[in-house]
């Protein structure tokens, strides 16, 4: 059975950029690879969508310059290498509608560690981070806005959607 990972569209109302987008089911799309063509992707965006929405979407998607969204971080510790995911948004208000799924069901390849601590350190798998651009790069966010993103101190993981080498390995 696969756990839930619910994406935002939205920036929350906490956050600098409030009611800003994220584009992060477009920077999902990139990492993972849904589906063999572009049609994959139009037809998984208009299941949450309305057709002049998506056409807007879309728009804004082929403008925006964004990065791939490799990995989520989430709060707790209940997610393991290997486990089954079910990649979602929310159909209209968070928590006041359905979510609708993004993507096919994902393996994920890695899970690891995360620590923020209140003076914005960071620490991955228990080792001190110091790159947050690359950080906040793999997360599909400006470093400011990773670090807006989570209440001061922050204790959770890393979970990839996608396989590639450990970015945070020491070496």
């Amino acid at each position: 059975m696969s756990k839930v990972i619910t994406f935002s569209r939205k920036f929350p109302a906490y956050h600098p950029n409030k009611g800003g987008p994220t584009y992060f089911v477009e920077k999902v799309w990139e990492a993972i690879e849904p589906g063999e063509n572009e049609d994959d992707k139009i037809i998984a965006l208009s299941k949450y969508q309305d057709q002049t929405e998506l056409n807007n979407e879309m728009y804004r998607y082929l403008r925006y310059d964004f990065v791939k969204k490799i990995h989520t971080i989430r709060n707790g510790g209940r997610w393991k290498t290997g486990d089954k995911a079910s990649l979602r948004v929310w159909s209209g208000q968070p928590y006041h509608s359905k979510q609708v799924e993004i993507a096919p069901e994902i393996t994920i390849p890695l899970v690891l560690d995360f620590e923020l601590t209140e003076m914005r350190d960071v620490f991955i798998d228990g080792k001190k981070w110091t790159d947050m651009d690359v950080l906040a790069k793999n997360d599909g966010l400006k470093t400011d806005d990773l670090s807006d993103w989570f209440n001061k101190p922050f204790r959770g993981q890393i979970i990839f959607l996608t396989n590639v080498d450990n970015p945070y390995e020491c070496r």
